[in-house]
């Protein structure tokens, strides 16, 4: 039985009914003191809770602790369930139930097959964006390169240039990692992007920005006002 049912059939709040099953654990009256099994349910609002499931035992000992006079309800209610059988199939309602639970089996077989191509396709596009190329394409750009070239185009702040190019839901991904080379970087590397891909990005954050002043604009994606300058 959950934590929420006994909450209902006591007329009490679910929390308080969680609390005491779990001060209830802590002294090693019920489940050996061990955490109790929780399920998630979601509300008719669409929110999402826990609830703790609880053997017969446990159950009356949660219920005796919290309302001893309702103790007969939980009685009753236990033996309702243990009185519920599930009624004999006939041969074909059988053949048809192990039917359907092959399909459902191909089903989930199928679907991991699937996931699995996934995480390999995912797999191959993380390797190729973390590769690390011994110099920069002549068609990506980094991000120092990307924030002047957008200040240039759109006079957009670093910040907001850095938040479109690395949070973004439509971020292309990167080219690679490329190599520094110059002497002080101690052999550590810069992520570029390909430059047609920064510009069809930078191109649709613009359309859907949405100007407060003639210099000032706003993002669903970004906090606050920031500088926006679109040239006729």
């Amino acid at each position: 039985m959950s934590s929420r049912e006994i909450a209902s059939l006591l007329n009490k709040n679910h929390s308080d009914i969680k609390r005491s099953a779990e001060r209830l654990i802590a002294s090693g009256i019920i489940n050996n003191g061990q955490p109790l099994a929780e399920c998630e349910f979601q509300t008719s609002r669409g929110n999402k809770f826990t609830e703790y499931l609880l053997v017969k035992r446990d159950s009356l000992i949660l219920v005796a602790q919290n309302s001893p006079e309702f103790t007969a309800l939980i009685v009753d209610r236990w033996q309702e369930l243990e009185n519920q059988s599930e009624p004999q199939m006939t041969q074909m309602e059988i053949i048809a139930h192990n039917a359907m639970a092959l399909v459902e089996q191909e089903k989930r077989i199928n679907q991991v097959v699937h996931n699995q191509a996934l995480l390999e396709d995912k797999f191959e596009q993380l390797k190729e964006s973390t590769a690390i190329l011994p110099k920069r394409p002549t068609n990506a750009e980094g991000i120092t390169f990307v924030r002047a070239r957008m200040h240039k185009l759109y006079k957009l702040p670093p910040r907001v240039v850095n938040e479109v190019l690395y949070s973004s839901p439509h971020a292309p991904k990167p080219a690679g990692q490329v190599r520094n080379t110059h002497e002080q970087a101690g052999n550590a590397t810069y992520t570029v992007w390909y430059t047609s891909d920064v510009s069809k990005l930078f191109t649709r954050f613009v359309e859907e920005c949405e100007f407060v002043t003639k210099t000032q604009a706003v993002h669903p994606d970004i906090d606050g006002r920031f500088k926006l300058v679109i040239e006729s």
